[in-house]
């Protein structure tokens, strides 16, 4: 029988396996279809919902992360052997094409389509390409559909957490990967950091678990937010807001939290979560222990309308629970977490649910784990899960031409409608313009079309951005000043991490846009003068800042930060003690490590009187009394944050000012 070697980058793939193997539970392979359901206990669902079984052993086993096919009836499954039938790193892991081939709703074949990864956290198929992450790399493959092979295969990034070989529980390493229609690549990180060798030619270290984004092909990666312990998965909404789910940190005080994330955010873990909670992005939801896994934001229509933009994530070794979304303010509202399908208890292996992902008809696919018996073969299990009727929507009508497709319900239908204006150049961007113009082009619609014509070349698309940034309607504004951040980011358009300021043209033009009464607006605006590095951001945040919300709040500390003018942030110190400008400046010069910053605090220190001030400017001191020794993992469950240990050109000073505070 022929097996698929791939040794490294660009190794093609000389042949498919069709997976036919008996099970070495049962000695034989069972049939699928009906009769294949005995097997094992059905879900628990909502009324209505009816869950299937896809797929089980011998075509799939330790299904660790799904993603949707090439077709309908497909999906692409990848197997873990790493963490499941070995942990010394011989048996390298694998993706196979889990199909129903004659239309009866149960899998017949399955597919090795590409071997030898490491451990697989991630997996995402878009426009003919398989994204795999798997510690320490984020891999790409093309899928041909004619051949079934995947072949081109390139490692984009390396240094995304550990090799196998320096952990090995393959954890907290590099997870998830999510393929946006803004054209990112949005990256799950666990705490073990990273330290990745851009294609550009400089290094991205971070310590710490993060979302970090890349292109396609690997270029532009950058940091997105922080302060994340072991997120396995991102869940984008249809305007591209960012969701997650963190894991508890083993026994900890750190709990299962839901996160919307943003540009600039920081999460709070491993310290400010708990020692300055006011310092780190509040999470939308905070609940008990748990271990969190895959995720998804259900955009399509096959499930009820009051399931329709909910947040669903897996529970490992639980269930699948949901969270209804809310706007709030500048964010979302906190979130309550419901249970949505769960196993059944007389069940001999209990349900440990990795991923989910939703087909193109709305079908949600849920991957279960199903049993951990190392080193014996997995009971691995996929569950289709659909609406059986109530207020689900019927067959959808196929839309009889791209705009159509553009303002359809469906999500899918509304990117692939996206893609084919984007493949169309300046024609196809033409024809949007001409939609605008004739109020074609509706509510649903305007985020796709808005990121087709960002893809105009030679500055066409930022000139249609910033011509429509000054519509008063914020379901515009909110995507072009996205948009318009990503154009103009000066990491992104040098194309190096140390790039400096943007362009501060742009930066005014955001600046002096009128009416933004709405908080979203004014937050996109607060974050995108962040990313350009405004060194007039203190002064128009003071003015304009009046009675920001924690999101709000919170970006523009982060933009602060980003202006690089300590001298204009601390003169926000001598704004009145009412002044949310203020304490935002206050939380802003935290454990900063500038002379400009403790040169202005010792001179506070002498001159101000006031006594609430002395202790905040002595607090401030204390914290950069030193620098923090070599970065050391802080495993699963912390230790109070270590004591600094490296004096540096400003340690002596402070330590004579707090000698005297100690004195007074």
């Amino acid at each position: 029988m022929k097996v698929i070697l791939i040794g490294g980058v660009l190794a093609p793939v000389l042949a498919i396996i069709v997976l036919g193997y008996a099970s070495q539970q049962d000695g034989k392979a069972p049939a699928t279809g009906p009769a294949t359901e005995n097997r094992f206990p059905p879900l628990k669902l909502p009324a209505g919902f009816k869950a299937t079984l896809f797929a089980c052993d011998p075509l799939i086993e330790y299904p660790s992360v799904i993603s949707i096919g090439p077709k309908p009836g497909a999906i692409f499954v990848a197997i873990d052997y790493m963490t499941g039938l070995e942990r010394d790193g011989k048996v390298k892991s694998e993706i196979r094409l889990v199909e129903d081939t004659d239309g009866d709703g149960y899998a017949d074949k399955a597919t090795a389509v590409a071997k030898g990864f490491n451990s697989i956290q991630g997996l995402a198929y878009h426009d003919d390409t398989l994204f795999v992450m798997h510690a320490p790399f984020l891999t790409s493959l093309k899928y041909d559909k004619k051949t079934g092979i995947a072949e081109s295969r390139k490692d984009l990034l390396s240094g995304l957490g550990l090799k196998p070989e320096d952990n090995k529980s393959r954890l907290h390493c590099a997870n998830g990967v999510v393929v946006g229609h803004d054209g990112w690549l949005y990256l799950a990180l666990g705490d073990n950091g990273v330290n990745v060798p851009r294609p550009e030619g400089d290094r991205l270290i971070h310590n710490g678990g993060a979302i970090l984004r890349c292109r396609p092909d690997g270029r532009d990666l950058h940091v997105f937010s922080t302060g994340l312990r072991n997120i396995y998965d991102i869940a984008l909404d249809a305007d591209l807001n960012v969701f997650t789910r963190d894991n508890e940190n083993d026994g900890g005080t750190y709990m299962i939290r839901v996160l919307h994330s943003f540009f600039g955010a920081n999460h709070g873990y491993p310290y400010d979560y708990e020692e300055r909670p006011d310092h780190a992005l509040k999470p939308i939801g905070d609940f008990g222990l748990g271990s969190s896994a895959g995720g998804v934001c259900y955009l399509e229509t096959q499930f009820p309308k009051q399931y329709r933009g909910n947040l669903f994530f897996c529970e490992w070794g639980k269930s699948i629970v949901r969270y209804e979304l809310n706007r709030a303010g500048s964010g979302f509202a906190p979130v309550k977490e419901i249970e949505f399908a769960f196993g059944d208890p007389k069940d001999t292996y209990p349900f440990k649910p990795t991923d989910i992902v939703v087909q193109r008809d709305g079908t949600m696919m849920v991957a279960d784990y199903a049993d951990g018996q190392r080193p014996k073969r997995g009971r691995g299990r996929i569950y289709p899960i659909k609406h059986a009727g109530g207020d689900a929507e019927p067959a959808k009508k196929q839309p009889k031409s791209d705009l159509d497709k553009l303002n359809s319900e469906s999500y899918f239908d509304r990117w692939e409608a996206q893609l084919a204006f984007e493949r169309r150049g300046d024609a196809g961007r033409q024809e949007l313009g001409d939609a605008f113009r004739a109020n074609k082009i509706g509510p649903r619609a305007i985020n796709h079309a808005l990121h087709a014509l960002a893809k105009g070349r030679g500055g066409a698309g930022l000139g249609d951005m910033l011509a429509l940034v000054t519509d008063l309607d914020p379901i515009i504004r909110l995507p072009a000043i996205r948009i318009i951040a990503d154009l103009t980011d000066p990491i992104l358009v040098k194309h190096k991490l140390d790039a400096g300021r943007g362009d501060d043209a742009i930066a005014k033009t955001l600046a002096t846009l009128k009416n933004r009464d709405d908080p979203r607006v004014m937050r996109e605006i607060v974050i995108a003068l962040g990313r350009l590095r405004w060194a007039d951001a203190p002064a128009w945040l003071a003015k304009n800042l009046t009675k920001p919300d924690d999101v709000l709040a919170h970006a523009a500390m982060q933009t602060l930060r980003r202006a690089d003018n300590w001298p204009a942030v601390l003169k926000l110190l001598d704004q009145p003690a009412d002044k949310p400008i203020r304490k935002i400046a206050l939380r802003t010069i935290t454990d900063q490590y500038d002379a400009t910053i403790v040169d202005d605090l010792l001179a506070r220190l002498k001159s101000d009187n006031f006594v609430p001030h002395r202790r905040e400017y002595a607090e401030a001191l204390a914290r950069v009394y030193k620098k923090p020794g070599p970065w050391k993992y802080w495993e699963y469950r912390p230790e109070p944050r270590p004591v600094n240990t490296q004096a540096w050109e400003r340690t002596a000073a402070i330590a004579n000012a707090l000698d005297g505070v100690l004195a007074d």
